[in-house]
């Protein structure tokens, strides 16, 4: 059986670790239920169509500690209200710092280049069609930036949040049951100290 100490160290942890999790979730459904509904309009498709096309590449995972820098990049540009020819991001739910495209390849591990080229331009297309008819699309607003989708699911952020209430009550009946414990042990030394004093007293 691990020691007092040693649980209480590792609890604190678990529980700093879901609480972390959980108030990034949290962060992530602020932002959701933030985004305003807009109508946007297709100012531009652009997508990687040669692998000369350094313009439109990103780096993909292709494997274990290999990183390519041909992966395939699509861009769509949409304007709505006073925001005009902004690239779109894919998701509210995910950090779009980590996108510098629309819909980039994120694993090129045993896609052949003509494949994936391929596959970027039947993403781009509809778009481009819709840009060619002049019809819009629905988008989210935030900040500033646009995106495509508002995805998040606030099941998720309710699991958590009992999860992380799961691991606080733990951590507090740890905690609790330390200074108990320590709170005994002082008791039983000054009883076993008052014997000592009453026997030299005798």
């Amino acid at each position: 059986m691990a020691p007092p100490i040693q649980c209480c160290f590792i609890s604190t942890l678990v529980t700093l670790f879901g609480g972390l999790i959980f108030t990034m979730m949290l962060c992530n459904y602020q932002d959701s239920i933030t985004a305003s509904m807009k109508t946007c309009s297709i100012d531009g498709v652009s997508y990687t169509k040669n692998i000369t096309d350094r313009e439109h590449m990103v780096s993909c995972d292709c494997g274990k500690n290999c990183m390519l820098d041909e992966g395939t990049c699509g861009k769509v540009f949409l304007s709505t209200g006073n925001i005009t020819n902004k690239m779109v991001f894919p998701d509210l739910e995910h950090n779009h710092e980590a996108f510098r495209c629309t819909f980039q390849e994120k694993r090129c591990k045993e896609v052949l280049r003509s494949q994936a080229l391929e596959e970027i331009k039947q993403e781009a297309q509809p778009y481009i069609d819709l840009m060619n008819s002049n019809s819009t699309i629905d988008c989210y607003v935030l900040d500033g930036d646009i995106y495509l989708e508002n995805t998040f699911d606030p099941t998720i952020l309710i699991v958590l949040g009992i999860v992380f209430g799961l691991l606080l009550c733990c951590w507090l009946g740890i905690v609790i049951s330390m200074c108990c414990e320590e709170k005994r042990h002082s008791s039983t030394n000054n009883v076993v100290d008052n014997v000592i004093v009453l026997d030299n007293v005798v």
